[in-house]
């Protein structure tokens, strides 16, 4: 298909692209290559975003990001080659591994990183799913898929005037999507959207449930995201630690600025908890504070 490579199989392939593993020659090291399907080729709107995403791909350096190797045009083929990873989706990686409680939140506070570091480069997600998160054997994990990927300060505008992402118009995952998603609101969509994102997934990881119901007709679950109400965790599992609660709470406020304002906020307080430090979002009472420096002070002393 590609000069260079050798096509070993198909892998799951989304609604614009179709992705394979592959080796290339040179080197005999695995690949990915992922392949704009023919039948997009004739929307302007298809290519646009394909090629974004491989400059926006290429625009960032991170061990916790897949990389892109080469990118091009061939037979009337769009395509790119990235890092092939070894791994399984995120929520398949933490049941499977029966991560405890602890293990799970370190393993997010590496995705919060590796989603501040793009923030920082000014490209937010737009799409994070557990499927766009592979974990590898050694346990780290890889932020992929930015085909929906907003680049912050630059026009969504494609080349030929057709609108990257049209008003009224839904970008995301349903399951993950941010309410201002739903609402068909780009204009809205900042770092605080892959902030929500990030919530609903550690929700789930942490609860084996979603903050509230994501099945039945679609337009029934996108008003859940913007009206429902998270169930508490602690209505879940009795015992749920109330730090994290709050910090969970916190990420999935309905409205953005109630929200954590970055990805580092929200790591912020994640690594607080894995630390036994008190966390910004719990009301600061005497009470509380003292409650964690003697419990900070016992986890030293052992």
């Amino acid at each position: 298909m590609i000069e260079g490579y050798e096509i070993v199989e198909e892998m799951p392939r989304g609604g614009q692209a179709a992705v394979y593993k592959a080796i290339h020659t040179a080197t005999k090291t695995n690949v990915a290559i992922k392949v704009l399907l023919p039948t997009l080729l004739a929307s302007a709107r298809a290519r646009y975003y394909f090629e974004r995403e491989a400059e926006l791909i290429a625009s960032l350096d991170h061990p916790n990001i897949v990389s892109i190797r080469d990118s091009g045009i061939i037979h009337h083929q769009y395509y790119f080659v990235m890092q092939y990873i070894e791994g399984q989706p995120l929520e398949r990686y933490v049941r499977s591994e029966k991560l405890s409680f602890r293990e799970t939140v370190v393993l997010f506070s590496k995705i919060c990183t590796a989603i501040t570091y793009a923030h920082q480069q000014g490209v937010i997600h737009r799409d994070l799913k557990f499927a766009n998160i592979l974990v590898d054997k050694r346990g780290e994990p890889h932020v992929l898929d930015f085909g929906l990927a907003k680049a912050v300060g630059l026009s969504e505008e494609a080349p030929d005037n057709a609108v990257a992402t049209m008003t009224g118009q839904l970008a995301g995952t349903l399951s993950t999507m941010s309410p201002e998603q739903a609402a068909g609101r780009p204009d809205l969509i900042d770092v605080r959207t892959d902030v929500y994102s990030l919530g609903v997934m550690l929700y789930h990881m942490l609860t084996g449930q979603y903050p509230y119901e994501v099945t039945g007709s679609t337009l029934q679950v996108l008003q859940n995201i913007q009206k429902a109400d998270p169930i508490r965790p602690r209505q879940i599992i009795r015992k749920f630690d109330s730090d994290v609660e709050a910090i969970l709470l916190t990420a999935l406020d309905k409205e953005p600025a109630k929200r954590y304002q970055s990805t580092a906020e929200l790591k912020s307080d994640i690594e607080h908890w894995l630390d036994g430090r008190p966390i910004r979002v719990k009301s600061i009472s005497t009470m509380y504070l003292l409650r964690k420096i003697i419990a900070r002070h016992r986890y030293t002393s052992t």
